[in-house]
């Protein structure tokens, strides 16, 4: 989320990386490492396909603080989760596994 490829970059990875990893199937079964990076790769996909082009547009012109709908929730109704909160549980579980 760092912003290389630009500020929307960051914002559509803040709002769509959390559900992405949620989804997988190594997500599921706690292979937290696996599913981290399989959820980058989805980021890379998304960001290249056309369905996420005006998403990713209309991200340009926003201004901190008015996209309300950040912090990675996937539209199933659970509550939203912090993507920086999510990749410190993703660590301590990989820290609490090899211990």
């Amino acid at each position: 989320f760092d912003g290389h490829g630009g500020a929307e970059v960051a914002k559509f990875c803040q709002r769509h990386m959390v559900g992405e990893m949620r989804k997988t199937k190594e997500f599921v079964e706690g292979s937290m490492d696996m599913a981290l990076v399989r959820a980058f790769h989805r980021m890379d996909d998304m960001l290249r396909e056309s369905a996420y082009a005006e998403e990713i547009e209309s991200l340009k012109t926003k201004e901190a603080g008015e996209d309300d709908e950040m912090g990675g929730d996937d539209g199933d109704g659970d509550n939203a989760m912090d993507p920086l909160d999510l990749l410190k549980r993703v660590f301590q579980y990989k820290r609490w596994g090899d211990g």
